[in-house]
């Protein structure tokens, strides 16, 4: 299981907001004028202290692996409710004291030696640490081509604008290319979340493509006439598959 760290807003507008098990797709919705953007332009900009959550789950896991060595260790769920307590809502740095372990250690007559480790592994395998360049904010004003020309693609553009491009290409290229599998995931998602409807990406003329839409192998539809529902379902199932490491922050407005 990968879990995101929980991270601590340190902006002047909203300081003390807390937010926990942030993943690779995060959403925000509510009313307009609400503070979305805001939020969202806070985490993009990295305005926030980073730290470690370990959640029940992860803790039952690590206590599980390490009962296997221990058969002794018969308070499992005692032991689990006593970490959760320390860890409850609190942030710690990445490289914060283990020494809380001896107390436990002690109490329950395990080894401490096994019980560091574990919980070191854990918090490692636990952790996804930003870079520079991997968080995208999707804003709600999408506007994803329907027609473009070919062009050379370089890197996405968040708004969908040059989608059109980057799935003509991994359409296109050869059957044993990681975007081929790219693009075969973006369109099963697509046609298992909209109920059926599918997309294409054809030549049209000498250097011309369009996105289609159609409907269970249907006609193409007039593309102009689906709305923006099929358009915003696209650029989101495309940017929660590509790039595989980047993670999303959506902005979803109230009427969404």
């Amino acid at each position: 299981m990968t879990i995101l760290h929980n991270i601590q807003i340190n902006d002047a507008l909203i300081q003390g907001v807390n937010l926990y098990n942030l993943g690779k797709i995060n959403i925000i919705c509510g009313k307009n004028n609400s503070g979305k953007s805001t939020l969202l332009s806070s985490i993009g900009n990295k305005r926030f202290n980073q730290g470690i959550l370990l959640d029940e789950e992860i803790i039952m896991s690590c206590l599980v692996d390490i009962n296997q060595d221990n058969s002794e260790m018969k308070d499992i769920n005692e032991v689990c409710d006593e970490i959760c307590g320390i860890f409850k809502e609190k942030i710690f740095p990445f490289e914060f004291d283990l020494s809380f372990l001896k107390e436990i250690a002690d109490k329950y007559k395990l080894n401490l030696r096994v019980l560091y480790d574990y919980f070191n592994n854990k918090l490692k395998t636990s952790m996804v640490n930003f870079s520079e360049d991997k968080i995208h904010i999707i804003l709600p004003q999408r506007n994803l081509s329907l027609k473009s020309q070919i062009t050379e693609i370089k890197s996405p553009n968040y708004d969908g604008s040059n989608i059109i491009n980057y799935l003509f290409w991994f359409k296109n290229i050869g059957k044993s290319s990681a975007y081929k599998d790219v693009y075969q995931k973006v369109s099963d998602a697509f046609r298992e979340i909209s109920g059926g409807y599918e997309f294409d990406v054809v030549l049209e003329g000498h250097n011309n493509i369009s996105l289609n839409f159609f409907y269970h192998n249907s006609v193409f539809m007039d593309v102009e006439s689906t709305g923006l529902g099929l358009r915003n379902l696209l650029v989101l199932v495309f940017f929660s598959l590509f790039p595989s490491d980047s993670v999303l922050l959506i902005e979803e407005p109230e009427n969404h």
